[in-house]
């Protein structure tokens, strides 16, 4: 008996792939265990009998692959060679680096060792080929020689472990406690990071710290060497350093995770924030740990990935890997494909790469796993707008497109409703014009209605939560239209239809609050004026503008809205930008509530809410009760108010209080002092030198206008 059936070996599968993001097609038509391709036929061990091989002193690069096909002499070249080149794929095997045990009938035993040129690259090993599936009835398990050595000396008794005291867990949701039910915004300047409760619109205060790195310095450490990042339901605080990424979170943002992956640039939590995904910016294929997949929960390495630049030799654009709402799939786009990904056992979704021809871009929905992507006219083949479902590979809705130059894809954050823009052109190809082919995602056969816009268009976006889309066209960049159109009800809603349009405006986006109805129209160059609009009543209630501007955000109520000027923190900036870095925080209507100027400032970001949890029945009731939860708030907000007011006069009269004792001491001392010049001859009297102080007026006329008279 083997030494792995002895010890009941039955290693745990944590990573249970079913395929490998690699090329492997020259391995899928095995036959009885072995391809009929070429393959390497070189032996990898000529062992006389009796000797052992001594694969490595250093046991940490070699490997155990289990499960491997048990095959008789005749075949053993064939399997060594497959095997040599799957292993070959997912690090550099050292040199007579693969064993393959075999019994005294000369049959192999159903494992084998492989032995690899450094450490990661055996770790790498273990994540790829653990699960990956080599045919019909051979799964791969994986594990470190160390861990063989480990079982095997595994003591037969039981010995119970140690109980440890249960220390409960960060409450990574305390800021929603907060009495009066702020939000909260981080600020990056100099060496500082800060995190500020915002103080409402009543107040029309500056924020007050709720926490600022006094632990971390304290320590003589740095709390964030770069920037920061929110996850998206605000449980996490990420930091980015040299090194990695931390995560702090609870009450007093203690440090929960750390993430080594050195020259980090980009990290991208999935949505229900079980994942987070970074990436040090390297796209040229080289590096196979380029692109990591963390755990969050235990902060373990679930995968790590190549990147590589885009077919037609662009930059790999950020996010590479994309998330379904739901963080059970992610995907990447690749050449006529897209690698749909299982987070559960971080394998290829059904074993093999979901095909889409031609592809140039896809989208996952806001709310489903669908996926949406288009792909262009090829070889008189339509262009095509595709919906599929990665689950079971089907298509679940396409349209046909003809004479298509780009087609952009915006889905609604709901997921109801899925606008693709398409930029088309006339049959001679010199004027192009742009149409909005808009489905109905909630309706049967997913029907789509199309809206044919002859401007050129300059920006589309949805509002929130709503049936409503905003588009900005025209030709005139200095007198655009603004446009809103409405899709009616959800599910079997009346007719696409126009509701306004706003002329001569020269702006560049609209930026749509999350509670809907209120909308930014932001407008072009450095002085930056914003125009904030009421969509239901189709007014304008502010223009504004803040110079330099150039970061614009609504806090997550929809009630607040930042227009902020940031420097990078590295490469050259302009004096101009500089002086003017900092923030203004307005109210939904334009009012400014706060004004900060500050140095060197280089990021301000509003802490995310996770969803409600009300259903639409109990947000409608809130919303028709609003006036009597507005007078609460509101009552409450002015008790605040005059307690900040308050203080602030409390400290005021204390510090005038202060000034005063002090002149009246320092007066009290110059009198001692001059009675003793006095006494001593030393101070002489000042004495009348006879002269006038005369005042006179002189009065100058500026202009004047003669007015008529009625």
């Amino acid at each position: 008996m083997f030494f792995f059936d002895f010890i009941c070996l039955k290693m745990p599968i944590d990573f249970d792939y079913d395929g490998l993001d690699v090329d492997l097609r020259e391995l899928d038509e095995l036959e009885d265990y072995i391809s009929e391709g070429d393959v390497d036929t070189d032996r990898v061990f000529e062992l006389e009998e009796g000797a052992e091989k001594d694969l490595s002193h250093n046991y940490d690069c070699v490997v155990v692959i289990d499960k491997v096909p048990k095959v008789p002499e005749e075949k053993l070249e064939k399997l060594t060679g497959v095997l040599r080149k799957l292993t070959g794929k997912v690090g550099q095997v050292q040199e007579d680096g693969l064993y393959l045990p075999v019994n005294d009938e000369g049959k192999t035993q159903g494992f084998c060792f492989v032995a690899f040129e450094e450490p990661p690259m055996a770790q790498n090993a273990i994540k790829t080929l653990n699960g990956f599936k080599f045919d019909k009835a051979h799964t791969f398990e994986v594990f470190s020689y160390r861990d063989l050595q480990r079982y095997g000396e595994w003591p037969e008794e039981y010995k119970e472990p140690e109980r440890k005291e249960f220390e409960p867990s960060q409450n990574l949701r305390s800021w929603l406690l907060h009495p009066a039910l702020r939000d909260q915004y981080v600020l990056r300047h100099g060496p500082n990071t800060e995190i500020y409760w915002c103080e409402g619109m009543v107040m029309k205060a500056q924020g007050t710290i709720a926490y600022d790195g006094e632990r971390e310095r304290q320590n003589g450490k740095t709390w964030c060497e770069m920037y920061t990042a929110w996850s998206p339901k605000g449980s996490y605080l990420a930091t980015f350093h040299l090194q990695g990424i931390a995560l702090w979170g609870g009450e007093k943002f203690e440090k929960l995770r750390r993430f080594a992956h050195k020259e980090v640039q980009h990290i991208e939590f999935s949505p229900n924030e079980k994942f987070l995904v970074t990436w040090n910016g390297k796209d040229d294929g080289r590096d196979p740990r380029s692109l990591i997949v963390w755990d969050i929960a235990t902060g373990r390495e679930m995968r790590a990935f190549k990147v590589n630049k885009q077919p037609n030799g662009d930059h790999a654009e950020w996010p590479v890997m994309k998330w379904s709402p739901d963080d059970k799939y992610f995907a990447r786009q690749i050449v006529n494909g897209i690698s749909v990904f299982d987070s559960s056992t971080m394998a290829l979704a059904g074993g093999k790469v979901l095909k889409a021809k031609g592809i140039q871009r896809f989208e996952w929905s806001k709310s489903d796993a669908l996926i949406a992507y288009w792909a262009p006219e090829v070889d008189n083949l339509p262009a095509r707008v595709v919906l599929v479902d990665p689950a079971t590979r089907t298509e679940v809705r396409a349209k046909n497109l003809f004479n298509v130059r780009e087609v952009k894809l915006h889905w609604q954050d709901s997921g109801d409703f899925l606008c693709a823009q398409v930029l088309r052109h006339t049959k001679s190809g010199k004027t192009t014009y742009t149409n909005f082919e808009v489905f109905r995602m909630r309706d049967p056969n997913i029907p789509n209605e199309m809206l044919e816009i002859k401007d050129a268009v300059e920006h589309f976006s949805w509002e929130p939560s709503r049936a409503r889309f905003g588009v900005i066209h025209g030709n005139n960049q200095h007198r655009l239209s603004v446009s809103f159109y409405t899709m009616g009800k959800v599910v079997n809603g009346d007719k696409l239809e126009k509701l306004y349009s706003i002329e001569g405006k020269s702006v560049s986006s609209l930026i749509w609050s999350p509670a809907g109805n209120a909308v930014v129209l932001a407008g072009k160059g450095i002085n930056c004026e914003f125009e904030f609009w009421d969509v239901d009543e189709n007014v304008c209630t502010a223009e504004v503008a803040h110079f330099m501007c150039n970061e614009m955000l609504w806090d997550p109520s929809g009630r607040m809205f930042a227009t902020v000027v940031t420097l990078p923190i590295f490469g050259n900036v302009a004096a101009l930008s500089a002086s003017e870095s900092g923030f203004n925080i307005w109210n939904f209507q334009g009012e400014l509530l706060t004004k900060s100027r500050i140095e060197n400032f280089y990021q301000f970001a509003w802490r995310p809410r996770p969803k409600s949890l009300l259903t639409k029945d109990e947000e409608n009731k809130v919303q028709r009760s609003i006036k009597s939860y507005m007078a609460r708030y509101s009552k409450e907000d002015e008790v605040r108010k005059k307690r900040l007011e308050a203080a602030a006069n409390k400290e005021k009269i204390e510090t005038l209080s202060e000034f005063r004792d002090l002149v009246a001491r320092r007066k009290e001392s110059a009198a001692q002092q001059n009675a003793m010049r006095k006494e001593l001859g030393l101070l002489v009297e000042e004495e009348d030198v006879g002269y006038t102080i005369v005042e006179e007026e002189e009065e100058i006329v500026i202009s004047e206008r003669v007015e008529p008279f009625f």
